[in-house]
Order: C-alpha cells, then structure tokens, then sequence
C-alpha cells in the first residue's frame, strides 16, 4: 500500500447546543441592529418636525412682504408658505363660502374672494363667525395683510351650497371661474378685528424639504428591514451548520467537538519506547541465533 496516500480531510460538525448558542447570538445582534436602525428613523423624523416647527413659527412673525414677490400664479411659492403677506385688491362678495370649524359647531371661517390688480384672485379668510350670517367684506380697493398658506386636505363630507369642508384650493377653482393664486390668505388681528370677525386660528404649515427628511427616515427603516432578512437567513445556517454559519467558517476559538482532532494524514509509525524492540528487530535476532546453532 503507498504511504504517501492521505485520508480525506473533513470539518467537523458542530455540536447541537453550540449551534444553538450561535443562533441565539445571531437573533442577539440582528435584533440589536434592527431596533437602532428603526430608533435612527424615528430619531430622523422627530428632529426634522422640531425643527421645521421652530422655523415656521420665527418665519410666521417676520415683516410682511408683496404678495407678488412670493407667488405667482401657476407657480407653487419656493419660500412663501408660512410667511406674512400684503394684499392689495377688491372683495368680490358672491365669491364667499363658509367654512365649519372643526370641534366647535356653529362656528364658520369666512372664505372670500379677494381680485388682484392682474384680475386673478386670491382667497381670504377673512376671520371667524359664530352662525351662518358674516358681516359684509369692506367695498373698494382695500390692502389685507396675512399669513400665506398652502391648500387644506380634501373635505371628509359633502356640505350644503355656500360651505365647504376645508379651504380645499381645487374645489375653489371648480366653483369660481376666475383663475386662483396658488395659496390662500388668513387675515391677521388687525384686518379681522376691523370687518367685525375674531381672528382665525391658524396650524403650523409644514417646512419645505419634508420629502427629503422623510426619504431618510425611509432608509434607515429600509435597512432595518434588510437585518431582520439576514438574521433570519443566518439564523437557518446557524442551525444546519451551513452557509456562512458553517463551522469552517465560524469555529475560530476551539469550539469543535471534544476528541474531533482534524486529521492531517501523516501515516508515521508511531515511536517504539526506549529498551523495548520492535517486532522486526526480534525476528532478526532470533534468525542469527538460529544459523549460529547450526
């Protein structure tokens, strides 16, 4: 038989409770990693609103500027919402709506059309009343200052003629034939005190790049995603002993089977002790003796 034959090599196999204890270890860390990628994407939303709140409500109290250098019409405002405005123009009292205050019954912010010299038209709200019966708007060329803001969310229900839901900007357009700035206008204290109507409240509007931030947040949400699919396909290979769990792989620290030694092939006699003879060596001394005795 050649010597220099060697035994195939083979990886041993993991014991069951040390793949156990790398499945446990896996589900440690994937989902660790998980719960900071998603703290990451709440954290990322969080500072944004903050933040955006803060720089609405300083840009809400800055001097009031044209309504003209702001927003034209057919263009959305790049900076415009959220800021204090001059309006210069004409009521036109038969384009006039109410609309219901939410949580508070009875009470109506009151939508008016106001036309810009160019003809286009602006609407206003004017200020709150209680009942279905506003004061008129004031008659000739007046200048309005008040806050900028972005269309309101589509009405949840159908009201009667003359109200509407919310300051909806393309239900406006349906209803008025003239063509709509991109925005409307909430009077401020003064203008509405002065036509006999409590000043409306106004909600913070939401900051420019809201998209960008949230696209953030998404990512990091996306990645958690992505650690709970590799713990879950670690997991599997940590419990069969494959893939990238496969002991070969994994097995750095003396972790294998106690008594599975690795095989190196090595087909050396083992040492004979010291003052014992081979059997070879026996068999040579007892054929001397034997052709001496001859």
């Amino acid at each position: 038989m050649d010597r220099s034959m060697k035994h195939p090599t083979h990886t041993p196999a993991a014991s069951a409770p040390a793949r156990r204890r790398r499945q446990a270890l896996v589900w440690v860390v994937g989902l660790l990693v998980t719960a900071v990628m998603v703290g990451l994407g709440l954290w990322q939303m969080q500072t944004f609103r903050d933040q955006g709140q803060d720089a609405m409500r300083a840009r809400m109290t800055q001097p009031a500027v044209p309504l003209e250098s702001v927003v034209q019409v057919g263009q959305l405002p790049r900076d415009g919402y959220g800021r204090p405005v001059v309006a210069r123009g004409s009521y036109l009292p038969e384009r006039q709506v109410l609309v219901p205050e939410a949580g508070h019954p009875g009470r109506f912010r009151v939508l008016t059309a106001l036309r810009l010299a160019d003809g286009t038209v602006l609407p206003v709200v004017r200020g709150v009343v209680e009942g279905d019966q506003p004061p008129p708007a004031p008659g000739g060329r007046v200048e309005q200052i008040g806050l900028l803001l972005p269309t309101e969310a589509e009405p949840e229900t159908e009201l009667p003629p003359g109200q509407l839901g919310t300051v909806r900007l393309p239900r406006l357009a349906q209803a008025w034939p003239e063509q709509l700035i991109p925005g409307f206008v909430s009077l401020g204290d003064a203008d509405a005190t002065a036509q006999g109507l409590t000043p409306a409240e106004v909600a913070v509007p939401s900051s420019a790049g809201q998209a960008r931030n949230s696209g953030y947040a998404l990512q990091w949400w996306i990645f958690a995603i992505a650690a709970i699919a590799a713990t879950v396909k670690l997991s599997r290979d940590a419990a069969r002993g494959t893939g990238l769990m496969a002991v070969g792989n994994v097995d750095k620290a003396g972790d294998n089977a106690v008594g599975d030694t690795p095989d190196t092939g090595d087909e050396r006699p083992a040492s004979t002790p010291a003052g014992d003879p081979s059997p070879s060596s026996s068999a040579d001394a007892d054929t001397r003796l034997t052709r001496e005795d001859a």
